[in-house]
């Protein structure tokens, strides 16, 4: 890796803001149903939303979270009627939005921030939802004004899955994939399309928390990293020193 890095390009969902309460809340939800075993019933859950990213023929169930529970039934050999699924989607539902009223920042964000404050280096966000959604949760954490900009799959036109996702986004930046790191906490999502235009890839994986293990076992990030705070130790040779501090 000899290409310097002139932008960080971050996710937010479990990289940036702490979302293993919500799965938790979420997966509690529906355990009467898929039991008590929380990270399962996420691996389950986001195996089912994963097949339907890559599948044309079920892309009309995107985001249909009665259709994702009945999957999930079907896949665990569990008997689930209309009326259960859609009240348990309900449930499902509630649970989320609760958790996205109260944001939490992963305490490692801070120290990071901090540490990257001493190098001349473009700072990005790029995620599912709005750009809109993006914009207020990161205010509400506190960590908005260290972002040059914000890029959604919604406002893009394309899911993350979608090398065109990253290639737009390259675009709007002006930049090339050697000088572009990316740090995420999925295979599909952070790492997959952007390792194959050849950018850098952080997959953070932090110990004892649920998370949404999601995309192909074969893909190898650039590093795997379990704290932010190692990144710029990693990237260090790759960095230009800001003059102006």
């Amino acid at each position: 890796m000899n290409s310097q890095i002139q932008v960080i390009i971050h996710d937010v969902d479990g990289t940036l803001c702490d979302e293993s309460g919500s799965l938790a809340a979420q997966a509690e939800a529906v355990s009467s149903v898929f039991g008590n075993d929380f990270q399962q019933t996420i691996d389950l859950f986001f195996s089912v939303h994963d097949d339907v990213a890559k599948t044309p023929s079920l892309e009309q169930h995107r985001g249909d979270i009665v259709w994702y529970l009945q999957e999930m039934a079907r896949r665990k050999n569990i008997d689930m009627s209309e009326q259960e699924s859609g009240e348990l989607a309900t449930a499902w539902k509630q649970a989320y939005l609760s958790y996205q009223a109260t944001p939490i920042l992963f305490t490692d964000v801070g120290p990071y921030i901090e540490a990257m404050h001493k190098y001349d280096v473009r700072n990005i966000v790029c995620s599912g939802g709005t750009k809109e959604t993006r914009e207020s949760l990161l205010t509400q954490l506190g960590i908005r004004d260290h972002f040059e900009a914000i890029y959604s799959s919604v406002d893009i036109g394309f899911q993350k899955q979608n090398k065109q996702f990253w290639k737009e986004v390259l675009l709007e930046i002006g930049a090339q994939p050697g000088h572009v790191a990316v740090v995420g906490n999925q295979i599909n999502d952070d790492v997959w399309q952007p390792k194959e235009l050849g950018m850098t890839t952080f997959l953070i994986d932090r110990q004892d928390t649920i998370k949404k293990n999601v995309g192909p076992t074969d893909i190898e990030p650039t590093f795997t990293i379990r704290s932010m705070i190692e990144i710029p130790d990693l990237l260090s040779n790759c960095l230009t020193k800001n003059k102006s501090l």
